[in-house]
Parts: structure tokens; sequence; C-alpha cells
């Protein structure tokens, strides 16, 4: 988006010129600094989609709940807290104070699991009218099959390096596939579905201090939350993987218990996770959509390898974590 694009939504705003500043951004949207008057803002122009309901669903969600650091809204001088312009739906956040959370001591792995525990009781707690986005185990519905098996058996040529890989991808879509029956009877309410280092601030003690990036929060299975969490752990490599995982789950159940039935799809809730995330990007890679931070084939590339490895991961250390998982029950 063009800086004059920019200015234009910031009117809606303010009065008098803002300076705009670009630094850290996610992969899914635009982000912007912005300061007017001694303050600080954030911008976000959605890329994924203009769909004024799934912004209000998340909006709604920032404005009800309870107990947990989130962004803050701000109004357009209209009172509105969306504007849409050029074909995209852009929001104004307050900035918040923090730098994103860098997991390096095991009391900060503790910390994680607690505010994750945490996070899932308040969102437990609301209802919203609207719809969001499907949940993650009704992939059929947000990626036909015939879909991943055209782009897995005849893909890009950027791809065919991942020949074997792309085997792997198909089959785990096929094994959850099986489960989406089970995956169904499993509890559920809303959820953030994003949770990653890039979504949570730490303070300067390193502890989480704010939940960020909302944008995909709809009513899933509830154990979906823990497991994003517990495939990012898995994604920061081999080493101290299980004082991790421990740290993450004794913070966990000081704030939250599993049913039995949950801890024991939990592994195969982080291969959907990772799946998703390949099927996401797919789809961004067809429509065109780059990021700011690295070009859309490369990420695409290093997320099937990460599904790979995370599926060989759990075939050799389900059971293990299932057992693991049980003190949260």
């Amino acid at each position: 988006m063009e800086l004059n694009q920019l200015k234009e939504i910031l009117a809606c705003y303010f009065l008098s010129d803002c300076q705009i500043h670009q630094g850290a951004s996610g992969m899914n949207n635009l982000t912007r600094f912005i300061e007017h008057e001694g303050k600080k803002y954030v911008l976000r122009v959605y890329q994924n989609h203009s769909d004024e309901n799934l912004v209000q669903v998340e909006q709604e969600i920032l404005k009800r709940i309870k107990g947990v650091p989130v962004p803050v809204l701000v109004p357009t001088m209209r009172g509105d807290y969306l504007v849409r312009m050029y074909d995209k739906i852009a929001v104004l956040f307050e900035y918040q104070e923090g730098v994103n959370l860098k997991l390096e001591r095991m009391d900060q792995y503790k910390n994680y699991g607690e505010m994750i525990g945490k996070l899932s009781r308040a969102l437990g707690k609301l209802e919203v009218d609207k719809e969001g986005y499907s949940p993650y185990y009704e992939l059929d519905e947000a990626y036909p099959n015939h879909q991943i098996c055209e782009f897995c058996q005849h893909p890009y040529e950027e791809f065919e390096s991942l020949h074997e890989e792309l085997k792997v991808v198909e089959r785990v879509y096929e094994d959850l596939m099986n489960l989406s029956e089970r995956f169904k009877t499993l509890p559920q309410q809303l959820i953030h579905g994003d949770i990653n280092s890039s979504n949570l601030l730490m303070d300067e003690a390193g502890m989480i201090s704010r939940i960020l990036d909302f944008e995909f929060v709809t009513k899933d299975l509830r154990a979906m939350e823990i497991a994003i969490c517990l495939s990012e752990i898995l994604s920061e490599g081999q080493d101290e993987v299980w004082p991790r995982l421990e740290a993450f789950i004794e913070g966990l159940k000081q704030s939250l218990q599993l049913t039995k039935e949950e801890t024991e799809v939990l592994p195969s809730l982080i291969l959907l996770r990772r799946l998703d995330v390949v099927m996401h990007f797919i789809v961004r890679y067809r429509r065109n959509i780059s990021s700011e931070i690295v070009g859309k084939g490369e990420f695409l590339s290093k997320q099937i390898v990460k599904l790979v490895e995370q599926s060989s991961w759990i075939e050799e250390n389900g059971n293990r974590l299932i057992e693991l998982l049980s003190n949260c029950e």
C-alpha cells in the first residue's frame, strides 16, 4: 500500500499529519507504527481478507475479554473501529510497550503455559453471535481434498525438490480427515488460534505482558489452543525440548484442566496446526500474496519441511507426550 493511501486512512483518525514508520511486521498483514502528538499507535491493514464480519468478531472479543492483557482499539473520529478503503480494511491500536517474546529460560516456558491457560479460561467465558473463521478440524471445507492432492502430486516448479515431503503432507491430510468425527466430540469454545512468539510481548523480566493479534479468533476445539503452543515449542528444535514442554505444561495446569480425550488427540492436533499453516500459505502463494518479511515460496517451503519434521517427531514421541499431558487432566 502506498504512503499516500496510508495517510488517507489515518486522516479518518486524526486531523493533523502523523509520522509513519515501518517496523517489525507479521506474515499476514501490513503493519505500520504511527506517531501523533506525542502518542504512539499501530496501524494494521488486513491482507488475508476484506471481510468486515471477521474483523468485528475479533473486535468484539477484544472489547469484552477480561483477565488477560490484550490490544486496545482506537476509534476513528466518527466513532468507528475500522476503515474500509482501497478494498482493504484497516484498524488502529494503541501502541503497547514491550518486545516480542523470546523464550530462553524454563521459568519463561512456565509463564507461557500459565498465560495460555488464563487466556483459554477467559475466552471460554465468551460467546459471539457472528460467525468467525472455520474451525481447524473442518479441513475439508477450508481446503478441499482435490486442491491438496493437486498441489502435492503436481507441485509448482519451485517446490519440485520437496516431492517426498509433499507425500507426507498428503498422508497427514488423509490421516487427519479420518479423525474429523472424533475431533467434533471434544470440548469447544473460542480460541485465539494463532499463538506464537510474534503475537506475544514480554516485559523486562522476560514474562508475557500482552497477547496480540486476535485476527483468527474463532470457536474451535479448546485443546487446539494448546496444540498450537506445543507445535511452536517443537519448532524451536530438539535441544531441551522435554524440559521446555514440562515447564509449559506445569504452568498450563495451574489455570486449565484437559479431559483424557483431549490429551489423547493433542499429538494429532499439533499436526493439524502444522497442516493448516501449510495450506494457508499455499492459498496465499496461489493468490500471489507476499509478506514484507520473506518471499512467499521460501516461507511455504519452510512450513512444509516443518510439518514433515513434526510428523516424524510425533510418530516417535507421541505416546510420551500424551503421558506428560496427562498431568493436566
